[in-house]
Protein backbone atom coordinates (compact mmCIF):
# COMPACT_ATOMS: atom_id res chain seq x y z
CA UNK A 1 0.00 0.00 0.00
CA UNK A 2 1.34 3.32 -1.13
CA UNK A 3 1.48 6.18 1.15
CA UNK A 4 -0.44 9.22 0.27
CA UNK A 5 2.76 11.20 -0.02
CA UNK A 6 4.08 8.75 -2.64
CA UNK A 7 0.84 9.01 -4.71
CA UNK A 8 0.94 12.75 -4.59
CA UNK A 9 4.62 12.71 -5.62
CA UNK A 10 3.96 10.50 -8.63
CA UNK A 11 1.01 12.64 -9.71
CA UNK A 12 3.09 15.73 -9.60
CA UNK A 13 5.86 14.02 -11.54
CA UNK A 14 3.37 12.99 -14.28
CA UNK A 15 2.01 16.50 -14.54
CA UNK A 16 5.51 17.86 -14.75
CA UNK A 17 6.22 15.33 -17.54
CA UNK A 18 3.13 16.43 -19.42
CA UNK A 19 4.11 20.06 -19.16
CA UNK A 20 7.63 19.39 -20.41
CA UNK A 21 6.65 16.97 -23.21
CA UNK A 22 3.34 18.54 -24.27
CA UNK A 23 4.82 20.06 -27.47
CA UNK A 24 6.33 16.76 -28.53
CA UNK A 25 3.09 14.90 -27.84
CA UNK A 26 0.98 17.45 -29.72
CA UNK A 27 3.43 17.37 -32.66
CA UNK A 28 3.36 13.58 -32.68
CA UNK A 29 -0.43 13.57 -32.72
CA UNK A 30 -0.45 16.13 -35.53
CA UNK A 31 1.99 14.08 -37.57
CA UNK A 32 -0.08 10.95 -37.09
CA UNK A 33 -3.22 12.84 -38.11
CA UNK A 34 -1.48 14.37 -41.11
CA UNK A 35 -0.18 10.99 -42.16
CA UNK A 36 -3.62 9.48 -41.87
CA UNK A 37 -5.20 12.29 -43.90
CA UNK A 38 -2.44 12.07 -46.50
CA UNK A 39 -3.04 8.37 -46.85
CA UNK A 40 -6.77 8.90 -47.21
CA UNK A 41 -6.23 11.72 -49.71
CA UNK A 42 -3.77 9.65 -51.69
CA UNK A 43 -6.22 6.77 -51.88
CA UNK A 44 -9.07 9.04 -52.89
CA UNK A 45 -6.82 10.92 -55.34
CA UNK A 46 -5.88 7.70 -57.12
CA UNK A 47 -9.56 6.92 -57.68
CA UNK A 48 -10.22 10.44 -59.02
CA UNK A 49 -7.19 10.29 -61.30
CA UNK A 50 -8.34 6.95 -62.68
CA UNK A 51 -11.82 8.32 -63.30
CA UNK A 52 -10.33 11.36 -65.06
CA UNK A 53 -8.16 9.09 -67.20
CA UNK A 54 -11.16 6.96 -68.19
CA UNK A 55 -13.20 10.06 -69.06
CA UNK A 56 -10.34 11.49 -71.10
CA UNK A 57 -9.90 8.21 -73.01
CA UNK A 58 -13.65 8.03 -73.71
CA UNK A 59 -13.65 11.60 -75.00
CA UNK A 60 -10.67 10.89 -77.23
CA UNK A 61 -12.38 7.78 -78.66
CA UNK A 62 -15.56 9.78 -79.33
CA UNK A 63 -13.60 12.54 -81.07
CA UNK A 64 -11.77 9.91 -83.13
CA UNK A 65 -15.10 8.38 -84.21
CA UNK A 66 -16.41 11.82 -85.16
CA UNK A 67 -13.32 12.39 -87.28
CA UNK A 68 -13.83 9.03 -89.00
CA UNK A 69 -17.49 9.88 -89.70
CA UNK A 70 -16.48 13.29 -91.10
CA UNK A 71 -13.85 11.65 -93.33
CA UNK A 72 -16.43 9.11 -94.54
CA UNK A 73 -18.94 11.87 -95.34
CA UNK A 74 -16.24 13.79 -97.21
CA UNK A 75 -15.33 10.66 -99.21
CA UNK A 76 -19.01 10.05 -100.08
CA UNK A 77 -19.43 13.69 -101.18
CA UNK A 78 -16.31 13.46 -103.34
CA UNK A 79 -17.66 10.26 -104.91
CA UNK A 80 -21.03 11.94 -105.59
CA UNK A 81 -19.32 14.98 -107.12
CA UNK A 82 -17.15 12.76 -109.29
CA UNK A 83 -20.20 10.73 -110.39
CA UNK A 84 -22.12 13.92 -111.23
CA UNK A 85 -19.14 15.18 -113.22
CA UNK A 86 -18.90 11.91 -115.14
CA UNK A 87 -22.66 11.97 -115.87
CA UNK A 88 -22.45 15.58 -117.06
CA UNK A 89 -19.46 14.85 -119.30
CA UNK A 90 -21.26 11.77 -120.65
CA UNK A 91 -24.39 13.82 -121.48
CA UNK A 92 -22.29 16.53 -123.17
CA UNK A 93 -20.42 13.87 -125.15
CA UNK A 94 -23.70 12.18 -126.12
CA UNK A 95 -25.27 15.48 -127.22
CA UNK A 96 -22.13 16.34 -129.17
CA UNK A 97 -22.11 12.91 -130.76
CA UNK A 98 -25.81 13.13 -131.65
CA UNK A 99 -25.30 16.61 -133.12
CA UNK A 100 -22.28 15.46 -135.13
CA UNK A 101 -24.18 12.42 -136.37
CA UNK A 102 -27.14 14.60 -137.42
CA UNK A 103 -24.82 17.07 -139.15
CA UNK A 104 -23.02 14.23 -140.94
CA UNK A 105 -26.34 12.67 -141.93
CA UNK A 106 -27.66 16.01 -143.20
CA UNK A 107 -24.42 16.66 -145.08
CA UNK A 108 -24.54 13.17 -146.59
CA UNK A 109 -28.16 13.56 -147.70
CA UNK A 110 -27.43 17.04 -149.01
CA UNK A 111 -24.41 15.81 -150.96
CA UNK A 112 -26.42 12.94 -152.43
CA UNK A 113 -29.25 15.25 -153.45
CA UNK A 114 -26.78 17.73 -154.88
CA UNK A 115 -25.17 15.01 -157.00
CA UNK A 116 -28.58 13.88 -158.21
CA UNK A 117 -29.59 17.44 -158.92
CA UNK A 118 -26.42 18.17 -160.91
CA UNK A 119 -26.95 15.01 -162.90
CA UNK A 120 -30.54 15.92 -163.72
CA UNK A 121 -29.54 19.52 -164.43
CA UNK A 122 -27.00 18.30 -166.96
CA UNK A 123 -29.67 16.11 -168.56
CA UNK A 124 -32.11 19.03 -168.55
CA UNK A 125 -29.54 21.32 -170.15
CA UNK A 126 -28.90 18.72 -172.84
CA UNK A 127 -32.63 18.31 -173.44
CA UNK A 128 -33.14 22.07 -173.45
CA UNK A 129 -30.38 22.45 -176.02
CA UNK A 130 -32.09 19.92 -178.23
CA UNK A 131 -35.47 21.58 -177.80
CA UNK A 132 -34.12 25.09 -178.44
CA UNK A 133 -32.36 23.78 -181.52
CA UNK A 134 -35.77 22.68 -182.80
CA UNK A 135 -37.19 26.17 -182.16
CA UNK A 136 -38.84 25.56 -178.78
CA UNK A 137 -38.08 26.95 -175.30
CA UNK A 138 -37.43 24.85 -172.18
CA UNK A 139 -40.76 25.95 -170.68
CA UNK A 140 -42.50 24.10 -173.48
CA UNK A 141 -41.62 20.85 -171.66
CA UNK A 142 -43.94 21.80 -168.80
CA UNK A 143 -45.93 24.91 -167.97
CA UNK A 144 -47.13 25.53 -164.42
CA UNK A 145 -49.69 28.02 -163.15
CA UNK A 146 -49.12 29.60 -159.75
CA UNK A 147 -51.20 27.50 -157.30
CA UNK A 148 -51.50 30.54 -154.97
CA UNK A 149 -50.57 34.17 -155.26
CA UNK A 150 -47.62 35.17 -153.09
CA UNK A 151 -43.92 35.80 -152.82
CA UNK A 152 -41.29 33.07 -152.68
CA UNK A 153 -40.07 33.14 -149.08
CA UNK A 154 -37.71 30.17 -149.34
CA UNK A 155 -36.35 29.34 -152.80
CA UNK A 156 -35.43 26.01 -154.31
CA UNK A 157 -31.69 25.48 -153.81
CA UNK A 158 -29.75 22.28 -154.42
CA UNK A 159 -26.43 23.82 -155.47
CA UNK A 160 -25.89 25.64 -152.16
CA UNK A 161 -27.49 25.56 -148.72
CA UNK A 162 -30.05 28.14 -147.59
CA UNK A 163 -30.98 29.24 -144.07
CA UNK A 164 -34.09 27.76 -142.45
CA UNK A 165 -35.24 30.12 -139.66
CA UNK A 166 -37.29 27.58 -137.71
CA UNK A 167 -34.59 24.92 -137.82
CA UNK A 168 -31.90 27.57 -137.26
CA UNK A 169 -29.56 25.91 -139.72
CA UNK A 170 -28.39 25.91 -143.32
CA UNK A 171 -29.39 23.03 -145.58
CA UNK A 172 -30.33 22.24 -149.17
CA UNK A 173 -33.93 22.92 -150.19
CA UNK A 174 -35.50 20.52 -152.73
CA UNK A 175 -38.74 22.55 -152.79
CA UNK A 176 -39.92 26.15 -152.62
CA UNK A 177 -42.17 27.98 -150.15
CA UNK A 178 -44.74 30.45 -151.45
CA UNK A 179 -46.15 32.92 -148.93
CA UNK A 180 -49.91 32.46 -148.54
CA UNK A 181 -52.22 33.18 -145.61
CA UNK A 182 -53.90 30.32 -143.79
CA UNK A 183 -57.22 29.56 -145.50
CA UNK A 184 -56.06 30.60 -148.99
CA UNK A 185 -57.51 28.36 -151.72
CA UNK A 186 -55.01 26.13 -153.56
CA UNK A 187 -55.40 25.40 -157.30
CA UNK A 188 -53.80 22.72 -159.45
CA UNK A 189 -50.73 24.15 -161.18
CA UNK A 190 -51.15 21.73 -164.09
CA UNK A 191 -53.42 18.93 -165.18
CA UNK A 192 -52.56 15.54 -163.78
CA UNK A 193 -53.54 12.48 -161.80
CA UNK A 194 -53.43 12.35 -158.01
CA UNK A 195 -50.99 9.64 -156.90
CA UNK A 196 -50.67 10.36 -153.17
CA UNK A 197 -52.69 12.01 -150.39
CA UNK A 198 -51.07 11.92 -146.96
CA UNK A 199 -49.32 13.70 -144.12
CA UNK A 200 -45.71 14.16 -143.02
CA UNK A 201 -44.07 15.82 -140.03
CA UNK A 202 -42.11 18.10 -142.36
CA UNK A 203 -44.86 19.74 -144.41
CA UNK A 204 -48.14 18.43 -142.99
CA UNK A 205 -50.98 17.27 -145.24
CA UNK A 206 -49.94 16.96 -148.88
CA UNK A 207 -51.13 15.96 -152.35
CA UNK A 208 -48.86 14.57 -155.10
CA UNK A 209 -49.84 14.61 -158.76
CA UNK A 210 -48.34 12.85 -161.78
CA UNK A 211 -48.02 15.47 -164.55
CA UNK A 212 -46.60 13.13 -167.20
CA UNK A 213 -43.22 13.05 -168.93
CA UNK A 214 -41.61 11.98 -165.61
CA UNK A 215 -42.78 15.09 -163.71
CA UNK A 216 -44.47 14.90 -160.29
CA UNK A 217 -45.67 17.88 -158.26
CA UNK A 218 -46.22 17.82 -154.49
CA UNK A 219 -48.27 20.46 -152.65
CA UNK A 220 -47.77 20.65 -148.85
CA UNK A 221 -49.08 22.62 -145.84
CA UNK A 222 -52.69 21.82 -146.80
CA UNK A 223 -56.06 21.30 -145.14
CA UNK A 224 -59.60 20.78 -146.43
CA UNK A 225 -58.28 18.47 -149.15
CA UNK A 226 -61.13 17.59 -151.51
CA UNK A 227 -59.38 15.18 -153.87
CA UNK A 228 -58.29 11.54 -153.58
CA UNK A 229 -55.85 9.10 -155.13
CA UNK A 230 -56.69 8.23 -158.73
CA UNK A 231 -58.64 11.41 -159.42
CA UNK A 232 -57.64 13.61 -162.36
CA UNK A 233 -57.47 17.35 -161.78
CA UNK A 234 -57.48 20.06 -164.41
CA UNK A 235 -55.10 23.02 -164.27
CA UNK A 236 -56.65 25.76 -162.14
CA UNK A 237 -59.02 23.39 -160.30
CA UNK A 238 -59.38 24.02 -156.54
CA UNK A 239 -58.58 21.00 -154.39
CA UNK A 240 -57.37 22.30 -150.94
CA UNK A 241 -56.61 25.27 -148.71
CA UNK A 242 -53.42 26.56 -147.06
CA UNK A 243 -53.07 25.28 -143.49
CA UNK A 244 -51.30 26.64 -140.43
CA UNK A 245 -47.58 25.91 -140.98
CA UNK A 246 -46.04 22.70 -139.68
CA UNK A 247 -43.41 22.69 -136.95
CA UNK A 248 -40.53 22.86 -139.46
CA UNK A 249 -41.73 26.19 -140.92
CA UNK A 250 -43.25 28.17 -138.05
CA UNK A 251 -40.75 31.02 -138.31
CA UNK A 252 -41.18 31.21 -142.08
CA UNK A 253 -44.91 31.92 -141.60
CA UNK A 254 -48.01 30.72 -143.50
CA UNK A 255 -46.97 29.17 -146.80
CA UNK A 256 -47.61 26.65 -149.54
CA UNK A 257 -44.94 23.97 -149.93
CA UNK A 258 -44.30 23.17 -153.61
CA UNK A 259 -41.91 20.42 -154.76
CA UNK A 260 -41.34 19.42 -158.38
CA UNK A 261 -39.42 16.28 -159.35
CA UNK A 262 -38.52 14.67 -162.65
CA UNK A 263 -37.84 10.96 -162.56
CA UNK A 264 -37.66 11.26 -158.77
CA UNK A 265 -35.02 14.01 -158.69
CA UNK A 266 -35.92 17.54 -157.42
CA UNK A 267 -35.94 20.30 -160.03
CA UNK A 268 -36.61 24.03 -159.65
CA UNK A 269 -40.37 24.76 -159.99
CA UNK A 270 -39.66 28.43 -160.80
CA UNK A 271 -38.18 27.39 -164.15
CA UNK A 272 -41.64 26.18 -165.19
CA UNK A 273 -43.97 28.64 -163.46
CA UNK A 274 -45.62 31.29 -165.58
CA UNK A 275 -43.78 34.60 -165.48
Amino acid sequence: MLWPEVIILRRNSFLTFLKEKSFIIVLTLMLVSAGTMAALFAFGGDDQTEENNVAEQTEQQFESQLDEVAEAEEAVQEALDETASVVQKTMILKNTTDTNEKEMETASIGAELEDQYLEVEEMAEASATDVIAEGFSESALLSLQWPVEGDVILPFSMDQSVYFKTLAQYQYNPAMLISAAEGTEVYAAASGTVTEVGKTNEYGHYVTMDLGDGFSLTYGQLFDVTTEVGETLDAGERFAMVAYPSGNYLEEGDNLYLKLTRNGVPVNPELYLEK
